[in-house]
C-alpha cells in the first residue's frame, strides 16, 4: 500500500509540473521551414510578352510554404538571360539561391558569378540580391568586377539588373590590365 501511495504521489507531481508554454510549442512548429515540394533537375523558363527572358536551371528546388513562401535552391542554380532577339546577354551562377515570392526578391550566395556577355565583364561576390520589382541588384559584400581592360574591387554595389548603370561602394582598388597582343 505504501508503494502505491508513492507512485500516486509521483504521478500527481508529474501532472502538476506539466504545462504548455506557448513559446515552447511554437518552437516545435517547423511548417515554415519544411519543403512542401521538392524537385530535381529543374529547368524554369521565364518570358515577357511571350519572349523568353530567362532560363534558370538547378539540380534541386525546394518549395517552402508558410507565412513567407519561398523557392529555395540549396545546392545552387544557373541562369541565362536573353534579349528580344533571344541572344544570351548575361549568365548567373551561385552555390545557393532563395526566391521570396511575395517580395519578388532573389537572394544568391556562395561563389556568385555574373557574366555580362555584352560588356565582356565578370562580377564575383559572395552574396547578391535581385529586386525584380525595382529591376535592381545590390549587395553589401565584397565585389570584384573584371572587364577587358581593368579589374575593380569594392565593398557594396547597387546596379540596374543588366549592370549598365551601377554604383560601386568603398572602392579599394582598380587595376589596369594590358593586352598582350
Amino acid at each position: 500500500m505504501a508503494f502505491q501511495g508513492i507512485v500516486s504521489l509521483i504521478g500527481l507531481a508529474m501532472l502538476v509540473s506539466c504545462k504548455n508554454d506557448i513559446r515552447t510549442i511554437q518552437a516545435f512548429n517547423l511548417t515554415d521551414t519544411i519543403p512542401g515540394e521538392t524537385a530535381r533537375n529543374v529547368t524554369m523558363i521565364y518570358s515577357d510578352s511571350s519572349k523568353v527572358s530567362t532560363i534558370l536551371t538547378s539540380r534541386l528546388l525546394e518549395n517552402i510554404e508558410g507565412k513567407e513562401p519561398a523557392v529555395e535552391f540549396p545546392i545552387g542554380l544557373n541562369a541565362r538571360f536573353y534579349d528580344q532577339e533571344r541572344r544570351i546577354t548575361s549568365t548567373l551562377r551561385a552555390g545557393y539561391g532563395k526566391s521570396l515570392s511575395r517580395q519578388k526578391l532573389l537572394e544568391v550566395r556562395s561563389d556568385v558569378v555574373i557574366i555580362n556577355l555584352e560588356k565582356k565583364e565578370q562580377l564575383n561576390t559572395e552574396k547578391l540580391f535581385w529586386d525584380q520589382g525595382k529591376k535592381m541588384i545590390y549587395t553589401d559584400a565584397y565585389v570584384k568586377i573584371k572587364g577587358p581592360d581593368k579589374v575593380i574591387f569594392g565593398k557594396g554595389l547597387e546596379a540596374e539588373e543588366n549592370l549598365n548603370k551601377r554604383t560601386l561602394k568603398q572602392i579599394s582598388g582598380e587595376l589596369l590590365v594590358e593586352d598582350d597582343r
